[in-house]
């Protein structure tokens, strides 16, 4: 089953957002997204509601308790190998991926 800290680095890669721009978004520092996504920090009630309001995902998905809602395996490796890239070779995998959609 998946976790908090999993469930939040999967919407916020689904969603295009650095952590700088996720914490910006909800008024957190990005080292506090950081260190939720490593498991090395919990949010309080109110941002994690925040966080649920603003992926707009009920809490129990947010924490990865929802069982309908399972991240297969190659998704998470894909957006794991994704998060290690630099922001420009980002860019060039959204665009390899746009021009492959494209076709």
């Amino acid at each position: 089953m998946a976790e908090f800290k999993d469930m939040l680095k999967y919407f916020r890669q689904m969603h295009g957002l650095s952590q700088a721009e996720l914490a910006e978004k909800i008024g957190v520092k990005p080292s506090t997204i950081s260190m939720y996504e490593v498991g090395k920090r919990e949010p309080d009630f109110e941002t994690e509601e925040a966080l649920a309001d603003f992926f707009n995902v009920d809490l129990n998905t947010l924490r990865g308790r929802d069982t309908e809602f399972v991240l297969p395996k190659a998704k998470q490796e894909i957006l794991d190998m994704y998060d290690r890239l630099s922001d420009e070779n980002k860019a060039m995998v959204r665009k390899f991926m746009k021009t492959l959609l494209s076709e």
